[in-house]
């Protein structure tokens, strides 16, 4: 289920961290990653949460398995419900149309048995997300429409990842045309380009939790700061 047409590679990962004192720091650390060319957040972080545990169990062999599943998945056709066979389970996935007319309203199967999984593809959890800056989402929109500069404060990598996908979609149907960055650290390439004070990149949203970026960033004009009684 990937194509080329969207110039982002989304990942969703699964980190696991514990104390390990045979290790030379102290603790066994590993992550699982699923890429993508298509930004359907809902079904692959459904995914990331069913094969992230089962991989730490199992190890390598449970790979071939879920490539074996994926391999028979239909294509992801919008206004389709899809059934997905994933380790034992039916993922049952809603693609809406783009952009879903006024009058479109999904197919939803009643689920027959335990094991299916009604998800939609796209679950930016806007409200949740901006919860403590409802007031200000007409400014974000006008903000993301022409293409200003956004940077978000966020206190994990989950929350600002969804905040960044969030905002670059809250001007749908109209599609979003500059750059994101969900999750962004002093380790990006383009660390040294968005960090210079004699110019700020124009038509980019990036998400960071590191508070070091409280200063680096500082020359940015748009901040949004959530999780915090301080907005």
């Amino acid at each position: 289920m990937a194509s080329k047409k969207n110039s982002h590679l989304y990942g969703y990962v699964l980190f696991r961290q514990r104390k390990d004192e045979t290790l030379k720091r102290g603790y066994f650390q590993k992550s699982v990653v699923i890429l993508s060319f298509l930004p359907y957040d809902g079904l692959f972080k459904e995914m990331i949460r069913l094969i992230g545990p089962s991989y730490f169990d199992l190890g390598p062999p449970l790979f071939e398995a879920i490539c074996l599943n994926i391999a028979a998945w239909a294509p992801p056709t919008p206004g389709k419900m899809l059934e997905l066979p994933l380790m034992g389970r039916l993922l049952q996935v809603e693609i809406p149309l783009p952009p879903l007319p006024s009058d479109w309203q999904p197919k939803r199967a009643a689920p027959s048995v335990s094991n299916e999984v009604m998800i939609r593809v796209q679950d930016e959890k806007l409200y949740r997300t901006f919860q403590d800056v409802i007031p200000d989402l007409w400014l974000c929109w006008e903000l993301v429409l022409l293409g200003e500069p956004l940077v978000v404060f966020s206190p994990s990598p989950i929350m600002g990842s969804d905040a960044v996908l969030a905002l670059a979609n809250i001007i749908a149907p109209i599609q979003y045309s500059g750059d994101i960055r969900p999750y962004f650290t002093v380790q990006d390439s383009d660390y040294k380009e968005f960090a210079t004070k004699t110019k700020v990149p124009a038509n980019v949203i990036i998400g960071v939790t590191n508070p070091y970026f409280i200063k680096a960033l500082e020359h940015w004009p748009h901040v949004i700061s959530l999780g915090s009684a301080k907005r």
